[in-house]
């Protein structure tokens, strides 16, 4: 049912976005319009060009066929449909070079080679590349980052080991959706609240970004919905497993008043036991230029997300069937059920040389979690708002920008805590009233001097409030007096770049991370208190050099670091089950990370219109140094949870008939399980494919598609669970090998 209503919503929109006809023409790498594009009539021979904006008027009776032409472009003869709503016309260069890639991270709004810092760009076209389910296949490509999925619907993060205190959800990375603070004031992520249909963008910072965006050792996530361009969208997908997913999004509206409705259901069966997935996701975005200065724009999602957990197995379990649940999950009906509303309200003004950005931000979710030793349920409501002020003036020959703003988020939240009676709530062991508070200062100067030198320098001073307010304990676990307040902390970066001719940068930063506990690391399952857990610390120093050869084909980005972390947080688990978290002494992670991005074809004629090759090598050596515990000492074990060698590569191959061919390899080497490193997780090859075609339609634009995953058939964990006290329940596998097929429209 869920299909066919939004199947109706799409055609709906569909219908109402038809009252405005406008063509616009952009680039289909990038998405920005292209200006001065000639629109030929073949009929008269009269001719139009497209503005700034990338718009323009079509006085012709419809439908009518036109030849659209830029210099250094594919060409395209196409009829435009009879139809107040004209597509998007997407040309791809055909310059032989990779496209220049702008990032906004650290408000710095410059090209890639300028920024002094660890970045990587994902542009829309990188996407959902495959099935169009998640963001691993495009995420795990990216050098020092992994997406793990414990199971449909259960993602974990992990930037340069970020996640080896995450037994779930996301912690240790700031996200920002939109603008909008995703992350909650104790540090959790749930960015499975999110479909592929609410991202178009994304940038990842990679190590400590807390001068700017916070808490957080591991780095940032920067997602973006875009509303420029006037088009819809709709597609269907079905694959094994009972996977099913369907999707449509409008946009809509003048470059004055843009208006964007996205919907999407997604739903499978899962590959184990116990393991099926449901969610639906509605967004309204709306832009509007209040006037030359000012532009307002709203952003709305309501997010209703269920999946089934089937837990970790032994190793015995794990070989035997990987497609068992843990004993018990299916019995307690172990799952998560939410129900999430997100609102958020951003003002952007510009006033000759000072600007500002000013985000306002609210959310209501329900939390429902039937777990095998517990029930939880929980209502949370939350709010805050990040303002920055920037201003720019010139210097002698110096060009500077400064940065100044604040973020606060407060959150209240009623938990409580039940048996589990064959997956239903029984009998009270502890209720609490949760009132938790973040804020943060931040100032930045970024200073341009002659020769294409950049220095940056930023500190931001952070301050979280935990208050738990336990109404009542069965068990005798108390809340102790006062509120758990964690010392204010400071966070401070600087960074400096040289550009060198022929397109060649070096880069180099220092920066330091801190990361206070969790709510749900100091709040724990079983009803105690950890108070003395200490917030991790620490000092990464960064050397990188990235550029172009090959008259732009090729593209490099080469990094090292180097980050000594103490009082470092890592997970394990008692003899129920029940996660619980430590601080570790001090460790040492470094780790060296390469890029390539290389276009070995774009042919201006013939079969093959472009062949791109993507190829990525992270190297990570994570030590305990300073550990012990119960007279064992870990020194020079290896952190558990981080692989040391990683290698992907990816290959994509588009044709001027209409068919495209997409291609990714991926190697994991060994993983350490446990602090004494006894257990390991094997390394394993992932193969995907997928093949699409073009269909040759004039009125509207139709591929169809089919791919594989795990085409070798590993059996393979994708989210492991470290160091678990009794059971040994350390393996959470992935899927087999897997099939899917489908069909996108763009109108």
């Amino acid at each position: 049912m869920r299909i066919l209503a939004l199947l109706f919503t799409f055609l709906f929109l569909s219908l109402s976005a038809a009252a405005q006809a406008q063509l616009k023409v952009a680039d289909a790498e990038n998405g920005e319009p292209l200006e001065n594009v000639l629109i030929r009539h073949q009929q008269s021979g009269q001719q139009q060009y497209t503005d700034s904006l990338g718009l323009a008027p079509v006085p012709w009776k419809l439908p009518a066929e036109v030849i659209i032409y830029l210099p250094n472009y594919s060409s395209r003869q196409l009829l435009l449909p009879d139809s107040g709503h004209l597509p998007t016309i997407l040309l791809y260069p055909l310059s032989g070079q990779l496209p220049e890639v702008v990032v906004q991270a650290y408000e710095q709004h410059r090209s890639i080679l300028e920024v002094p810092g660890s970045i990587q760009h994902l542009a829309p076209r990188e996407i959902g590349r495959f099935d169009q389910t998640s963001l691993l296949a495009s995420v795990n490509v990216v050098p020092g980052v992994r997406l793990e999925q414990r199971s449909p619907g259960s993602y974990r993060v992990s930037i340069r080991g970020s996640s080896i205190r995450a037994p779930f959800g996301v912690r240790n990375v700031k996200i920002y959706w939109n603008g909008i603070p995703f992350t909650e004031p104790g540090g959790d992520t749930q960015l499975n609240f999110l479909d592929l249909v609410n991202i178009d963008q994304i940038e990842i910072i990679k190590g400590p970004a807390g001068s700017l965006y916070g808490a957080g050792t591991g780095g940032a996530l920067l997602l973006d919905t875009e509303t420029d361009a006037a088009r819809t969208e709709a597609g269907y997908l079905g694959g094994s497993y009972g996977l099913q997913r369907v999707y449509a999004k409008v946009q809509t509206g003048e470059p004055a008043n843009r208006y964007g409705v996205r919907v999407a259901h997604q739903q499978t069966d899962g590959y184990r036991n116990h393991s099926a997935f449901s969610r639906t996701v509605a967004q309204l975005n709306t832009e509007h230029q209040l006037d030359e200065h000012r532009q307002l724009e709203l952003n709305l999602l309501y997010t209703n997300l269920f999946y089934q957990i089937p837990g970790g197995l032994n190793p015995e379990q794990y070989q035997e069937d990987p497609r068992q649940a843990r004993p018990g999950s299916a019995e307690k009906n172990a799952s998560i059920n939410y129900d999430v509303l997100i609102s958020g309200l951003s003002h952007e003004w510009e006033y000759g040389d000072w600007r500002n950005q000013t985000t306002l931000y609210s959310y209501l979710h329900y939390f429902d979690h039937p777990f095998n030793t517990d029930y939880k349920k929980e209502n949370t409501l939350a709010g805050g708002g990040r303002t920055i002020f920037q201003y720019g003036f010139d210097w002698g020959r110096s060009s500077t920008t400064l940065t100044a703003g604040a973020e606060y988020q407060l959150q209240q939240r009623s938990a409580l805590n039940f048996d589990n009676e064959e997956g239903l709530p029984d009998t009270l062991n502890f209720s609490d009233e949760i009132l938790s508070s973040q804020y943060l200062f931040f100032a930045q100067a970024e200073v341009e001097l002659p020769q294409q030198w950049l220095l940056t320098a930023g500190l931001s001073y952070n301050r979280l409030r935990y208050e738990i307010d336990r109404l009542y304990s069965r068990n005798g676990f108390g809340a102790d007096d006062g509120p758990i307040v964690f010392e204010p902390a400071l966070a401070a970066r600087i960074g400096a770049s040289k550009v060198f001719r022929p397109e060649v940068s070096l880069h180099g930063s220092i920066s330091q991370g801190f990361s206070p506990p969790g709510l749900d690391e100091v709040r724990t399952n079983e009803g105690s208190l950890n108070t003395t857990l200490a917030p991790e610390q620490g000092w990464n120093y960064e050397l990188g050099i990235r550029g172009h050869l090959l008259n732009h084909r090729l593209y490099y980005d080469l990094i090292t670091f180097w980050f000594n972390l103490n009082q470092t947080i890592v997970s394990y688990q008692d003899a129920s089950g029940v996660v619980l978290f430590r601080n570790t002494g001090s460790t040492l992670q470094q780790g060296v990370e390469l890029w390539l991005d290389y276009l070995l074809l774009q042919p201006e004629s013939g079969f093959l219109e472009e062949l791109r090759f993507r190829q990525s090598y992270t190297y990570h050596r994570f030590l305990y140094q300073e550990y012990a515990r119960n007279g064992q000492s870990f020194e020079g074990k290896y952190i558990p949870g981080v692989a040391p060698h990683t290698l992907a590569s990816s290959i994509s191959l588009n044709s001027r008939v209409g068919l495209n061919l997409q291609a990714d390899w991926q190697y994991v080497a060994d993983i350490p399980l446990n602090d004494a490193n006894i257990v390991f997780a094997e390394s394993y090859h992932l193969l995907k494919m997928k093949l699409g075609y073009q269909l040759p339609l004039k009125e509207f634009s139709a591929e169809v598609f089919a791919g594989a995953d795990n085409l070798l058939n590993e059996v393979y964990s994708l989210g492991n669970d470290t160091n678990p006290q009794y059971g040994e329940r350390y393996f959470q596998p992935a899927a087999a090998r897997s099939f899917f097929a489908g069909i996108r429209l763009q109108f």
